[in-house]
């Protein structure tokens, strides 16, 4: 989605309980994307998943620094982003993953 806003709406809309998102992104920055889901109260329950190319300590890092709350490097996707997904869409947000991706 191009914006913040548009994301916010179709999750509010869809009942969204998890967001994948990248850091870089062409129109929005993951790292911007979280701060407004984190800022809502109609959001802040919303699992996120911070998807990064920086090497796996610097991304777990501004996956905390962001409220995120799993983070998967970009090479580690296909195998730990569906595992981490299913992780945090049984035990909810601030658990601990057995995958690794969770922060």
């Amino acid at each position: 989605l191009p914006s913040a806003l548009g994301a916010t709406q179709l999750v509010l809309r869809k009942d969204i309980r998890v967001v994948v998102t990248d850091v870089s992104m062409p129109l929005l920055r993951g790292d911007g994307l979280i701060s407004v889901f984190r800022k809502s109260r109609r959001l802040d329950h919303v699992a996120i998943v911070l998807v990064s190319g920086v090497p796996d300590l610097d991304v777990k890092v501004l996956a905390k620094q962001t409220g995120a709350d799993a983070a998967v490097s970009k090479r580690d996707v296909p195998r730990q982003l569906v595992p981490t997904v299913r992780h945090l869409l049984e035990h909810g947000r601030g658990t601990p993953d057995a995958a690794g991706g969770c922060v």
